[in-house]
């Protein structure tokens, strides 16, 4: 097992020691998709399209800002999967 990681320190350090393993592995970072920024999106609360299952739902106002309020309604008996609500909109690409 000492012989496979020493084996594997060797190569690693002549993997350094070349300039276009560096740049390949620093480009590979920058450019990869977690450091891209995502922009959020606002999602306007008058066209969702609900599904529940052992909740109530209801509009309220929190803030000054119109919310939904998610409340659990089902018998202690059921399970927390068999919770849930489905939202869902008009989908459109905007660019």
């Amino acid at each position: 097992m000492q012989r496979l990681w020493q084996d594997l320190r060797f190569h690693a350090r002549q993997l350094m020691k070349q300039p276009m393993f560096i740049l390949t592995a620093v480009l590979t970072l920058v450019f990869s998709p977690g450091f891209a920024q995502v922009k959020p999106a606002t999602i306007p609360l008058d066209d969702l399209k609900m599904q529940s299952s052992n909740v109530k739902t209801e509009w309220v106002t929190d803030k000054g800002r119109k919310a939904l309020r998610v409340t659990d309604i089902a018998p202690a008996s059921v399970g927390g999967i068999d919770r849930l609500i489905i939202l869902s909109r008009p989908c459109r690409i905007i660019r």
